[in-house]
């Protein structure tokens, strides 16, 4: 029966208590996140994606907390018969879950130097995954990857929602500042480069022959948690940009891609082309019209802008239509247009089952000045006295 020592328990009661630190500093940006909803929902598409990504981090480091919980309550009671890769319980030298052998004195051993470990020269993590370990030594390789999540991201939505692509990737760019900011954060604090192992107390890197103590401050190497694999980085300059670009997440969850500048900076073809896409996913386009009336449009864009008034109003997706019948009204109507509208408010009529206002007054203004056509008579003044 091994004796677990004091320092054991100090060591490892003290993994325990930063890995539940680390979990209450990733609820608190969720809880924060749940209130912006409630104060501000029209951010519900920025919200769901930063809740999502904090929800995956929060039970990742809750799995680690709970790992850790395990370790200091399991290995004394089983005198270390804890499985090292999966953290099961071991009835004999092979793991039931995990099909991996082990023997005694190397389990044993595991868990003896286990607390005293840091997270890259721990023997089950190695410094973590190899992408991990990569992206430490170049950290161009981790913004690389951030980059292209967030422009996929923005292609899906745009399929999804039959939205402009660039639009999309601006709508969701305060999600790319956060990952980019925490990832800066993380490489910038702390980091570990190489494989070569290294003297915990003074970074010095062991030579070929290796050695009992460190030739630069003389701390013992055959201790636990004497030498580190890789050897440690720190960035002023990483932490600074990290911060910089943290602090634009909140900041760019307010710029709205639709009403605000940003729209009226949009070029009209690519303005034109979100409108299309949001008609045909049935979405309103209501916020970019007063952009577009004040552009000054060719012949066909400004033929092309009445024939998506119409399918607005005919549609109608939001319900309301008032703002849509007030540009229309500004503009002259080709016949097919008008005969379009004509039998758009009279499908409208039948398949909604109701007709607003402003369509009635339209409709019974045609008929007044005898501009509807004999076909479509009846099928007016019926929809008219519904």
């Amino acid at each position: 029966m091994t004796e677990w020592s004091d320092s054991w328990y100090r060591a490892q009661r003290k993994r325990v208590r930063n890995a539940v630190a680390r979990l209450v500093v990733c609820v608190i940006p969720v809880a924060a996140i749940v209130l912006i909803g409630n104060w501000a929902p029209m951010l519900i598409i920025s919200i769901l994606v930063g809740m999502g990504i904090m929800t995956i981090v929060v039970a990742l480091q809750g799995r680690r907390a709970l790992r850790e919980r395990r370790v200091l309550r399991v290995v004394p009671a089983t005198d270390g018969r804890l499985c090292p890769r999966c953290y099961r319980p071991l009835d004999g030298l092979r793991c039931e879950r995990c099909a991996t052998e082990h023997t005694a004195e190397a389990v044993r051993d595991h868990w003896e130097q286990y607390p005293h470990h840091t997270a890259t020269d721990h023997p089950s993590q190695r410094g973590g995954t190899r992408l991990w370990r990569a992206i430490q030594s170049k950290p161009s390789i981790g913004l690389a990857l951030v980059v292209a999540m967030w422009i996929v991201l923005g292609v899906v939505w745009a399929l999804v929602m039959r939205d402009s692509v660039i639009v999309s990737m601006i709508r969701f760019s305060n999600m790319l500042f956060m990952a980019l900011g925490i990832l800066l954060l993380r490489l910038g604090v702390k980091r570990y480069v190489g494989n070569a192992m290294h003297c915990a107390g003074c970074g010095y890197e062991q030579a070929a022959g290796g050695g009992a103590k460190c030739p630069e401050c003389g701390s013992e190497w055959g201790r636990a948690g004497g030498l580190i694999r890789g050897r440690v980085v720190r960035s002023r300059g990483l932490v600074v940009a990290g911060l910089a670009l943290f602090m634009l997440y909140p900041a760019t969850m307010f710029v709205d891609v639709t009403p605000g500048r940003l729209a009226s900076l949009t070029p009209t073809w690519l303005l034109m082309e979100q409108v299309e896409g949001r008609q045909s996913a049935g979405y309103s386009s209501y916020t970019l019209w007063p952009v577009l009336a004040a552009r000054n449009l060719s012949a066909t864009q400004d033929d092309t802008l009445t024939w998506m008034l119409i399918r607005e109003i005919t549609v109608a997706p939001r319900g309301f239509v008032t703002a849509e019948w007030s540009m229309l009204n500004l503009r002259t109507l080709s016949s097919e247009q008008h005969r379009g509208l004509l039998t758009g408010l009279i499908e409208k009529r039948t398949g909604h089952g109701y007709l607003t206002a402003d369509d009635r007054a339209w409709l019974e203004q045609q008929t007044l000045s005898g501009t509807i056509t004999d076909d479509l008579t009846d099928r007016v003044t019926e929809a008219l006295q519904k």
